[in-house]
């Protein structure tokens, strides 16, 4: 028995499967833990908040096939998913506004995400929040000149190797605890930063590690 607001087609003799909405598909994904990712066509929809959240499949093989061009929220989308790993690096993510939480807790992941175009994004909070393996691998290509928040983007990402230097972050509002307990060692002395809000707090919050703040982030209201 299908949830309501699913529709089924057939294509090329298979069954294929079609949200109506973000929640249908949640709901869809939780009723059948086993369905072929393949055969779900996401064309009717804009948004995949939390679609993918919580669940413990291992099994992720036909994500890579979902049009997601069309997609301008991806918050949530697969928090915690302690082992995804799922081959979405070729994901078209163009029209993404918010990727907030999309991977927060996903403790295991570790893909390069370099070819995607993020150039529209206004919100990354927490978007790799506690992904432990998470090296950061091709996001020194990442255009994020449209994004407004930062906050907790790589809190406690234990194995971030990613170089950020060449980020322009021109509209940013926030970044509280961007780099909070990462592993990141890298310089972002070229940062040219808009006059932050009265009582922003700078990506690293710890005092104790005051020393890495570079001195360019220094005089935004925060220390």
């Amino acid at each position: 028995m299908l949830p309501d607001g699913i529709k089924t087609v057939l294509k090329e003799g298979r069954t294929v499967y079609v949200p109506e909405s973000d929640t249908r598909l949640r709901q869809l994904l939780q009723d059948r833990p086993d369905i072929y990712l393949g055969d779900i066509d996401i064309s009717e929809l804009t948004s995949l908040w939390g679609v993918c959240a919580d669940l413990e499949r291992e099994n992720w093989s036909g994500l890579e096939t979902w049009n997601v061009s069309h997609i301008s929220n991806f918050a949530e989308c697969f928090e915690g998913c302690v082992n995804f790993n799922g081959r979405i690096e070729n994901w078209d993510v163009s029209a993404g506004r918010v990727f907030k939480r999309m991977f927060a807790f996903c403790q295991n992941f570790d893909l390069n995400l370099g070819s995607w175009d993020v150039s529209h994004a206004r919100d990354f909070t927490m978007m790799f929040f506690d992904c432990r393996k998470f090296r950061g691998r091709g996001l020194k290509r990442w255009d994020v000149s449209a994004g407004v928040r930062f906050d907790s983007m790589f809190e406690t990402c234990q194995s971030l190797e990613a170089d950020l230097s060449s980020w322009n972050p021109r509209q940013l509002e926030s970044c509280e605890g961007m780099l909070l307990g990462a592993t990141f060692k890298g310089d972002l002395s070229c940062w040219r930063l808009p006059r932050l809000r009265d009582g922003a707090i700078l990506p690293f919050t710890d005092h104790e590690n005051d020393e890495r703040i570079p001195e360019v982030l220094r005089g935004y209201g925060a220390y």
